[in-house]
């Protein structure tokens, strides 16, 4: 059991991280206007919007995977109110008010399930088929990593945008931002 907790605990911090980063990182990109916020970067989506986009639709995704494997679906039933994810490049939302709103509310459905799901569930075995058509088969708690860390990777990449558009978007340190660590968070 104790190893239950651990995970519970280290994604219950990650998860707390992603709410408090995406809306420090959000309101960093506010102070650019919006032909700024949908321009050509040459970053690999294109826009900062459009990075922005691309995190919620792995995110969507991935958590419609584990809904679609009965694992804490009850928590997830929100995420039937935002748009189905295609392609790794859509977008969604290219109003940022109306991008930030929505992921405010992702983010809360994903520490909402983090807190909710069962422990045991941490160790199910999860299948989907990948958006290449490969048959998938993956460890809950695998998949949760892949998805924090795929967050990770693309908001470095928006930071580096927000840098080269000269905005100071403070410290992205995990414990600076939730100083309380993983063990804090464990109710």
């Amino acid at each position: 059991m104790q190893a239950d907790a651990d995970k519970r605990a280290t994604f219950l911090m990650l998860a707390r991280y992603n709410q408090l980063i995406n809306a420090r990182l959000l309101r960093s990109s506010a102070t650019l206007s919006e032909e700024r916020l949908n321009r050509d970067t040459g970053g690999f989506f294109g826009s900062i919007i459009a990075h922005w986009n691309h995190i919620m639709f792995a995110d969507l995704i991935m958590f419609r995977r584990i809904a679609d494997n009965r694992l804490g679906a009850d928590y997830l039933r929100e995420i039937a109110t935002f748009p189905r994810s295609v392609a790794p490049t859509d977008i969604y939302y290219r109003d940022l008010g109306t991008f930030a709103r929505r992921r405010s509310d992702l983010d809360e459905i994903i520490l909402d399930w983090t807190r909710g799901v069962a422990s045991r569930d941490f160790d199910a075995t999860l299948s989907f088929v990948s958006t290449e058509g490969n048959a998938v088969r993956i460890v809950a708690c695998d998949l949760l990593q892949h998805i924090f860390m795929h967050q990770i990777h693309h908001r470095g990449q928006i930071t580096c945008l927000l840098s080269q558009n000269g905005v100071d978007y403070g410290s992205t340190d995990l414990p600076v931002l939730v100083p309380e660590g993983s063990r804090e968070l464990v109710p």
